[in-house]
């Protein structure tokens, strides 16, 4: 009888642990964003059932985003802000959560006066 590997349920952190071929897909969404090219922001979601490798999706994505990023002038590099609402309730404290994150986010990644002043209207 052959032993089966059976993976535990942490999600994967990078591209070497992807056992399951998800990178094409995750490739596939990383190109879709840095070849984003609209002054408009872009927001996504990926939605599965619970177990679905979204997580891994979402690690491997960023990986393969981080990775290509290094390579773009620093004013096309996207600025991504991870974001888990579903460790949050109530309606106020999810929107004061997002504004803290983002700022944190911006303030950490963002060489822009005019982001820089964005930000600082946060606090208003």
């Amino acid at each position: 009888m052959r032993n089966l590997r059976i993976l535990g349920d942490q999600a994967i952190l990078s591209i070497d642990d992807d056992k399951l071929e998800r990178t094409k897909y995750a490739e596939s969404i990383a190109n879709g964003i840095l070849n984003w090219s609209s002054k408009e922001s872009l927001c996504m979601a990926l939605h599965g059932p619970w177990g679905s490798g979204k997580t891994s999706i979402i690690n491997l994505c960023l990986q393969i985003i981080n990775d290509r990023a290094q390579y773009l002038e620093e004013s096309k590099r996207p600025i991504i802000v991870k974001f888990q609402p579903w460790l949050i309730s109530g309606q106020e404290k999810l929107i004061k959560a997002f504004l803290l994150r983002l700022k944190n986010v911006l303030n950490q990644n963002s060489t822009s006066d005019s982001i820089k002043s964005a930000v600082q209207q946060l606090d208003k």
